[in-house]
């Protein structure tokens, strides 16, 4: 099922001068209301439960001003944030990030450990990197993965994201961990100077489906595919260099 807050959840609400006292205190099935202004950087410790999540949302402006990580905690949604940073959650599952729209100089949503389950929907992600012919390739001046993951079962759909090395990538050799049933569905990618979608090293049951993409090196990788089936169905792909 989509992720949804709990029926009934109770709803906190947040300024910038209360965030960290709210957060510190979190309960499974909280949902923090974060209030328009500007939010720093933050840590995030705490796990809410499969039928109640905490959740983190705003729907008034809430600008956070750096990154957001979560490490080793569980079912814990960001939705309509601001993020002029990265999102970066290790080690974790059930994480959702939804409607938000991400700013950054290096990568957009990022897990380098092995999570699962991870909902990454209808956000606008934007990177530094230019449609040139110096950016091109893996040698290229480009930089950022606009969303990265390892591990099974993450679901990245409806996202539009421009501006990165690799739009969409899952990790590679020995840092891939249990990538299967990854779904990566109707995004629009756009100036991708190595990959728009960089499934390499799937071990099994990826879908690479109906995404749109406009300006890349390589329009779908596959090098290799680790047992299979990964599948490519239905992508359209305009002014791609490979």
């Amino acid at each position: 099922a989509v992720p949804a807050p709990m029926a009934n959840a109770p709803v906190k609400a947040v300024t910038p001068a209360t965030f960290a006292s709210v957060a510190a205190s979190a309960k499974p099935g909280d949902i923090l209301q974060l209030g328009a202004g500007t939010y720093p950087a933050f840590y995030w410790t705490r796990s809410g439960t499969a039928a109640a999540p905490i959740v983190i949302r705003s729907s008034a402006g809430a600008v956070i001003n750096g990154n957001i990580d979560l490490f080793s905690q569980s079912h814990v949604h960001f939705t309509g944030l601001t993020v002029n940073g990265r999102i970066r959650f290790n080690n974790s599952s059930g994480i959702a990030i939804t409607r938000c729209n991400i700013k950054t100089s290096g990568d957009g949503i990022v897990v380098y450990l092995r999570s699962e389950n991870s909902y990454i929907a209808d956000n606008v992600i934007t990177g530094a990197t230019v449609w040139a012919s110096s950016s091109l390739g893996v040698n290229g001046n480009n930089v950022g993965e606009g969303v990265l993951v390892t591990g099974p079962g993450h679901v990245i759909m409806n996202n539009r994201i421009a501006g990165f090395r690799d739009a969409i990538s899952l990790l590679e050799q020995s840092e891939a961990v249990d990538q299967f049933s990854i779904d990566i569905l109707n995004n629009d990618l756009r100036v991708a100077a190595d990959d728009a979608v960089e499934a390499d090293y799937c071990f099994h049951n990826c879908r690479v489906m109906r995404n749109r993409v406009t300006d890349a090196f390589m329009g779908m990788s596959s090098q290799p595919s680790l047992g299979g089936p990964t599948y490519f169905i239905r992508n359209t792909m305009y002014n791609v260099v490979y």
